[in-house]
């Protein structure tokens, strides 16, 4: 360890020669400048010469240096940026479509496109005598967070850089104390792609807004609808409940015309009564047809009718009605004859609301004229009148919900403001048009346009033929054979009904010919049918605990109760709720309000028809298994019967306990099932299949009457003879020789 003339102390270490300036505290190795830092250098061994250069022993030698030189050396280095690169292609400032405009090295700044996100640089330093000494740094500000030392092979590479602006930075510093010797710059900017661009925003902030406001009106149309659609079903659950005491209103009406002499003021009170009570059920039934309407739940069932004869027909529904209001109704049809596709039971809608409103509006005196024409593809009803007219500012409601004119809601006449709604919706159904003109004071004109052919429709909606009425046919039984039923005094008549008024009605009614028993819901109706086996159902569907549908389809399918006739009396008159009713095993399918007349008719009808079975099962012609049952369960139940029967004809012993063992039925079921049905008990019916039998075996003449006795389990001769005398009205005997042979 030397001290110079500078006041610096030298001194060797392992890694070469360094000096302390004890001005500064200092420390400066300087063996990589004089390149001596490879030597072993010894301990101790060190002089100073007069001259003031400095002497360090080796295990090679002494080595000789002036102290002021060599700490006199000053590194310089020029930073020279080679090559740029965009996805490791060079690129020139010539180059099309380059991103320079001159050289890289004489480039200060540049731009790049938003795909031009991959690109590297390449930099050389200009030093001839120290490279060993300088190292490189560089850093991509915006990007990088820190200064990164350069690859040996000074490229510098950067990939998928985001849009933005950046400044890339390459220093050179001295190895030994950092300092900075030359430095570069380099502004770079990454174009955004046109979708994040300013003016692509300003279309996604106008989109967004848009759409909020389609959200917000759409979630506003939602509740507004949902809302609407409460109300509609609020009322239409009103108008449900309105057809019973509608029912209750018009049977008693009908029992009063039918049965009470009136004097003609009374006949003319009854008169408004009854025709006020048709009114009330025509709004009612309108609102629930308005109901299927909106829930786009109408099918048309299409079939061919004959135009004139079905405008006629309607016509002659309205006379009445005109000529009460002294309203002068008049038609030209300018066609004989002519058939078009409709469905009838909606173009009755169509028709009787139009009609109804152009009597309804006009006063007395006043003139309703309808028309119906033709051309090549359409025919048209047009119907005018000199009624009240529609005022100018309120036509363009007319279509809409629960919408009726000032003038209209002004005048004695009742409306519910949804029927014209409902016959657009039916005209639109029918690919139709309709269309009017109104002046106020003076009458309306509305124009209905429908195509003639059926290409129109669908082919699942169409009927080759006009089907009529969806309820079953009803074959109403003379008085004559109600007379002679002389044991519908012991049918008995169970009556489901929750409502307590319609359940009294329907039992003062029916109780002067039928034993009623009642029930006010769905579960008491089934536990009273299994307890007490009535010979007929009457039952609403719409009951508490148990729905009337359901109680149907456990009776109809319970072979202990699938006998009993079912008829389903309801206020839902809807096609599809018919078809289901029926679907479950009714009987029959009766709407309210109902004429009472109607219901005993068809109660006797159900009666009727079991007696012709039970009477069929009964005779020798046509045979017992040929008779037709309406329920499968029946009819598997009789063929089971009658098999082991006719298996067992030869055992006397059996009996109905043989047949509770084979069927698995209690004593009880099997007696009121086989009563139901043959209104024979089990033993007596069991004796007249073998007498049936005995029957056909004489009419073969090939056994004599003792062997046919014991073939069909009679083995005392003269008890058969008794048997068979009393079933036949004669003996055996005489039988064989009036039957041909």
């Amino acid at each position: 360890m030397k001290l110079d003339d500078w006041n610096r102390l030298w001194f060797t270490t392992n890694k070469g020669i360094s000096y302390i300036d004890l001005k500064t505290r200092k420390v400066v190795s300087i063996g990589e400048y004089i390149g001596l830092n490879n030597l072993e250098y010894s301990y101790h061994i060190a002089c100073k010469r007069k001259n003031g250069n400095l002497v360090f022993g080796t295990t090679d030698g002494a080595v000789e240096f002036s102290a002021q030189q060599e700490t006199d050396i000053q590194l310089e280095s020029k930073l020279i940026i080679t090559d740029f690169k965009l996805f490791y292609n060079s690129v020139k400032a010539k180059d099309e479509g380059s991103p320079l405009k001159q050289a890289i090295n004489e480039t200060s700044a540049f731009s790049l496109a938003y795909d031009q996100n991959s690109f590297s640089f390449a930099f050389s330093s200009v030093n001839f005598h120290h490279q060993h000494l300088i190292s490189y740094v560089y850093k991509l500000e915006g990007f990088d967070n820190e200064w990164y030392a350069a690859p040996e092979n000074n490229i510098i590479s950067y990939t998928n850089i985001n849009p933005g602006k950046y400044t890339f930075r390459l220093r050179a510093l001295n190895k030994d104390n950092k300092e900075i010797i030359d430095e570069r710059e380099l502004d770079i900017e990454v174009a955004r792609p046109y979708w994040e661009s300013g003016w692509a925003w300003a279309v996604y902030l106008l989109l967004f807004a848009i759409l909020l406001r389609f959200i917000i009106q759409y979630a506003k149309n939602k509740m507004d609808k949902r809302y609407s659609k409460e109300k509609i079903r609020f009322f239409v659950n009103v108008a449900h409940d309105i057809r019973t005491p509608v029912s209750l209103i018009k049977g008693p009406l009908n029992d009063l015309g039918e049965s009470e002499a009136l004097t003609e003021k009374g006949k003319t009170s009854l008169y408004i009564a009854v025709k006020n009570t048709e009114k009330l059920f025509q709004m009612v039934s309108q609102l629930l047809d308005f109901e299927k309407a909106d829930l786009s739940a109408l099918r048309l069932i299409v079939s061919p009718n004959e135009l004139a004869e079905y405008i006629q027909e309607k016509i002659s529904f309205f006379n009445v009605e005109a000529k009460h209001k002294q309203i002068y109704l008049t038609y030209d049809i300018d066609f004989d004859s002519l058939s078009v596709w409709f469905d009838r039971e909606k173009m009755d809608k169509i028709v009787n609301n139009i009609l109804s409103n152009a009597i309804k509006y006009t006063k007395e005196g006043g003139q309703v004229h309808i028309k119906v024409c033709q051309d090549d593809k359409n025919w048209s009803l047009i119907v005018s009148d000199t009624g009240i007219g529609i005022p100018a500012s309120e036509q363009k409601h007319l279509f809409k919900s629960f919408f009726r004119a000032k003038n209209a809601i002004n005048s004695k006449e009742t409306g519910s403001g949804i029927g014209l709604l409902l016959t657009k919706k039916l005209v639109k159904l029918h690919k139709g048009e309709i269309s009017f003109s109104s002046k106020e004071g003076i009458g309306t004109e509305f124009r209905l346009t429908f195509p003639k052919g059926d290409q129109y429709f669908m082919r699942g909606n169409k009927l080759t033929e006009y089907q009529g009425s969806d309820y079953p046919k009803v074959q109403v039984i003379p008085r004559e054979a109600e007379q002679q039923e002389k044991q519908s005094q012991k049918v008995t008549i169970l009556v489901a009904e929750d409502n307590d008024d319609m359940r009294l009605f329907l039992k003062n009614s029916l109780s002067t010919d039928y034993h009623v028993v009642e029930a006010s819901n769905g579960e008491e109706a089934m536990n009273m049918a299994l307890q007490l086996n009535p010979d007929i159902i009457v039952c609403d569907i719409m009951m508490p605990v148990l729905n009337g549908d359901a109680v149907c389809s456990r009776i109809k399918t319970s072979v202990e109760t699938s006998h009993i006739p079912f008829i389903l009396l309801t206020a839902l008159a809807d096609k599809e709720d018919i078809i289901k009713g029926l679907d479950c095993g009714a009987d029959d399918y009766i709407t309210k309000p109902f004429d009472i007349s109607i219901l005993k008719a068809r109660i006797r009808n159900l009666l009727a028809n079991r007696k012709k079975i039970r009477e069929a099962l009964l005779s020798d012609n046509p045979p017992a298994q040929d008779v037709t049952y309406t329920n499968t369960l029946d009819c598997e139940f009789m063929e089971k019967i009658l098999a082991l029967i006719d298996e067992c004809m030869e055992d006397p012993e059996f009996s109905i306990n043989n047949l509770c063992a084979k069927l698995g039925m209690s004593r009880s079921s099997l007696y009121n099932k086989l009563k139901a049905l043959t209104d024979q008990a089990p033993n007596d019916f069991i004796r007249i299949i073998r007498l049936k039998k005995a029957a056909e075996l004489l009419r073969s003449r090939r056994y004599n009457i003792s062997e046919v006795a014991a073939m069909t389990g009679f083995p005392d001769s003269s008890y058969f003879s008794t048997a068979f005398k009393r079933q036949y009205g004669m003996s055996p005997r005489k039988y064989l020789s009036e039957e041909p042979g």
